[in-house]
């Protein structure tokens, strides 16, 4: 009885094995020019990308403009495999739920048993193995490549860096021009004072002050 449970244990171990390379022998390769809008239902993997599985869209994948996440975590181990549920991220709803996807743990890499997407403005969401901001130019040049104008936010960073430029150059005439008003208010307000304390003047001559009766007056 026990050689007996030893060899099925044997068996359903092999039977996992064969069916994980299976699925990862023969998954297709996904091209980032390739329409997820005509594929088919399958096994497909993509060289040095994972699907991303978080909501906070990659700088990679800001040029789609109804992406696909996957929801939930990803399987460990290798020959695992979870079904998520595919979300289009779209404005104001974050997991606008499509259908699920089926991750398969290959060991160095993961496959998506993925269907075709429902409009053409919906892609699958891949970024690049441990993704950063780094990273951004290289992908930046790699999807103008293949999508052209398409990708119209590509180098967004240099975008920020003229807002900046532009903020800076409007701050300073802003300031400009209320020195300039401050100045010229200070001036008018001591020209009025220095016309106030003027002495006045008699339309026929100078003007005739005495201070006491028995003294000749004095003239200003």
């Amino acid at each position: 009885m026990g050689i007996f449970l030893l060899a099925l244990l044997v068996f359903s171990s092999i039977t996992v094995n064969a069916d994980s390379s299976g699925k990862c022998g023969t998954a297709t390769e996904l091209n980032k020019g390739t329409s997820h809008h005509t594929l088919t239902l399958k096994w497909y993997r993509m060289d040095d990308h994972e699907l991303l599985n978080e909501e906070d869209i990659p700088g990679s994948c800001i040029f789609i403009k109804s992406p696909i996440w996957a929801k939930g975590p990803f399987p460990v181990n290798e020959g695992e495999e979870s079904i998520l549920d595919g979300c289009v991220k779209r404005p104001g709803n974050t997991c606008d739920k499509t259908s699920s996807i089926t991750v398969h743990n290959c060991g160095e890499y993961n496959v998506y048993y993925l269907n075709a997407t429902a409009t053409q403005d919906e892609e699958y969401c891949f970024k690049k193995d441990d993704d950063d901001d780094d990273d951004d130019d290289d992908d930046c040049e790699e999807q103008k490549e293949h999508y052209g104008k398409k990708f119209h936010r590509c180098h967004r960073n240099n975008r920020y860096v003229v807002l900046v430029i532009g903020s800076v150059i409007i701050a300073g005439v802003l300031i400009s021009m209320v020195a300039i008003y401050l100045w010229r208010r200070k001036r008018l307000a001591a020209l009025l004072k220095k016309e106030m304390y003027k002495a006045p003047q008699d339309s026929n001559g100078p003007v005739v002050v005495t201070t006491n009766d028995n003294l000749p007056p004095k003239k200003y």
